[in-house]
């Protein structure tokens, strides 16, 4: 037994106008472990299953015991660990000790797609759907890497964003590709023994259909993955951590033929070994930044500001475009060409 371990679980709802350290403590609930753990993310429960309209949130934690841990909110506001195979069926039988997971909607929340990595190199994919109040799963997969498994994230290639309502409301319509290329379902898998891989389309191609990242496996471990738009083009690139120090930046170069590789796009070295990667808007400018955490501490990499604003620019432009012509393409819409 591991004794001296926590996990500790804050809730407020005191507005951040009057947010304080003591507030934050009187919100604060440990819960020893007896394991060591690994990672710790935020779920959400099946929208349909649970009473709220936005579905639950609870946290799943893996440890060194080979198993997943399920803490979901009583009604005393308080964290309690729940048997995992209540709300996550592919969870309640792991084998091995898990050191990464993803999780994701589909199917407008009916379906969920989760990814397990674990020490020996196993990863599993599996596919559970909301029947009635059942959750079964339906399908899944296994491929053994033989690394320890550092990274797993699905992500599509095409950047999905909800249309702001000023914007709607000026009819502005829904503009995305919604072909089924760009919204089909891929994996990222990072190791830390050899290279790393994207396995893509993989509900339907499961992980025989894969692509590898260039360079990944020489700046020795990699240590942590990210997906995000990183050139504001719309598409995903792939972002790896190493304990090397660098940030390498994969990009999918796309040939005539209609098939596809990842290059490597850009890379940034850093002070020390990197432990985790985000993208976010820490600076609340509305641009993200790329967030690095090392050994030393946080490092921000930002976008160059000149061509940030530039993009903006021809965006703004574009949209305005779009409003200008809006009552000729109703017109055209309401009165199409009849055919040939």
């Amino acid at each position: 037994k591991c004794e001296g371990r926590h996990q500790r679980a804050r809730e407020t709802t005191v507005p951040i106008c009057g947010f304080s350290r003591h507030i934050l403590y009187q919100g604060c609930q440990s819960l020893e472990l007896n394991f060591i753990p690994y990672q710790l993310t935020h779920a959400l429960l099946f929208p349909n299953r649970t009473n709220r309209k936005n579905g639950e949130f609870v946290f799943l934690l893996c440890g060194s015991d080979s198993r997943i841990h399920l803490y979901q909110e009583d009604v005393h506001q308080s964290y309690t660990e729940v048997p995992v195979n209540i709300h996550f069926p592919e969870f309640a039988d792991v084998q091995d000790i898990v050191l990464m997971m993803s999780l994701k909607y589909v199917e407008n929340e009916t379906s969920r797609l989760s990814a397990i990595g674990c020490e020996s190199g196993l990863v599993q994919v599996a596919v559970t759907t909301l029947n009635g109040n059942e959750i079964q799963v339906v399908s899944s997969w296994k491929v053994d890497l033989d690394s320890p498994v550092s990274a797993v994230q699905f992500f599509e290639d095409a950047v999905f964003l909800p249309i702001p309502e000023f914007l709607e409301n000026a009819g502005i319509k829904k503009i995305q590709d919604d072909s089924t290329e760009s919204s089909r379902t891929h994996l990222l898998v990072g190791t830390t023994l050899g290279t790393s891989f994207i396995y893509r389309d993989i509900l339907s191609r499961g992980f025989d259909a894969y692509a590898t990242l260039p360079c990944s496996d020489q700046f020795d471990s990699v240590t942590c993955g990210c997906i995000a738009d990183i050139d504001m083009d719309g598409e995903n690139e792939v972002i790896l951590g190493t304990y090397g120090q660098e940030v390498l930046v994969y990009k999918l170069e796309r040939f005539p033929s209609g098939k596809g590789a990842y290059a490597l796009l850009w890379q940034q070295t850093v002070s020390h070994p990197i432990l985790s990667l985000r993208y976010l808007d820490i600076m609340g400018d509305g641009a993200c930044e790329l967030l690095v955490l090392s050994t030393k501490g946080l490092h921000i990499l930002q976008h160059d500001l000149q061509e940030t604003a530039q993009i903006c620019v021809d965006r703004i432009n574009r949209i305005l475009e779009l409003m200008t012509n809006k009552p000729q393409a109703d017109t055209e819409e309401e009165h199409p060409d009849p055919p040939v």
